[in-house]
């Protein structure tokens, strides 16, 4: 049986001598804080105070978060493409759809680490579907051109899933092209989807490597065998939480 709440009080002197209690309470787990000395109620000249509450753009939709790659395969001429180089100054990405190991294309449907054959054009294709599940917005994985394998041996997989970018400005060949992605953007807009881009710049491919460490990955390194240092060289270990100091307004 669980004890009877205590709340629990620590009060605190502010920079400009407000005293602060905090409260926490065993029963619910919930922090409280109050200050005594405050002003009182609400006055015509807080008015200037006020300002209408922040809402995202996207608040109030009904997002269809979808996996381009596990959804639907509108065209099997593009299950194998990968991209063999960058765009040039012509725009046009460089891809091959000729290849049959999925160790270089990526594409095993049997393999739920590999590509799976869904695209862009399957997504168009059951729009109908989308809508009439009541979606007002599509949430896109990330569909930039991936790294088609990383890994090796049993380790191996593909990018299916969108996070080995090596081009954030072409759509990746499994998945389409940046004109197919333009249609499906034009006929969602037609029924009032709107359509989410996820755009990830945090994560690319295996590509870029240590000094020393080129075409490997080195071990990851722990704080117990490397820790922070300050600026004197002295080993320490950072607080997972800070406490507010800064000034309050009075």
């Amino acid at each position: 049986m669980r004890p009877t709440a205590r709340p629990r009080e620590l009060a605190a002197e502010t920079r400009c001598t407000r005293k602060l209690t905090f409260s926490f309470d065993d029963a619910t787990n919930k922090v409280s804080v109050a200050a005594a000395d405050l002003p009182g109620g609400y006055e015509a000249a807080d008015d200037a105070l006020v300002a209408a509450p922040f809402a995202d753009e996207g608040a109030g939709n009904n997002f269809y978060f979808v996996m381009t790659d596990r959804f639907d395969n509108g065209s099997t001429a593009n299950d194998s493409c990968i991209a063999t180089g960058h765009a040039g100054a012509d725009g046009v990405l460089p891809v091959d759809c000729d290849g049959t190991d999925r160790l270089v294309t990526g594409f095993d449907p049997t393999d739920k680490g590999f590509f799976n054959g869904g695209d862009i054009q399957g997504l168009h294709d059951r729009l109908d579907y989308i809508e009439g599940l009541g979606t007002t917005a599509i949430w896109l994985t990330p569909s930039f051109v991936n790294r088609p394998v990383q890994g090796a041996g049993t380790e191996a997989s593909a990018g299916y899933h969108g996070y080995w970018v090596t081009d954030f400005t072409r759509i990746d060949p499994h998945l389409g092209t940046n004109a197919e992605l333009g249609d499906l953007i034009d006929a969602a807009h037609e029924r009032g989807i709107k359509v989410y881009f996820d755009i990830i710049a945090n994560h690319t491919a295996d590509v870029i490597y240590y000094a020393g460490h080129e075409g490997t990955n080195p071990p990851y390194v722990t704080k117990a065998t490397s820790p922070y240092v300050d600026v004197d060289g002295n080993p320490f270990d950072p607080p997972t939480t800070r406490r507010a100091t800064g000034p309050c307004r009075c």
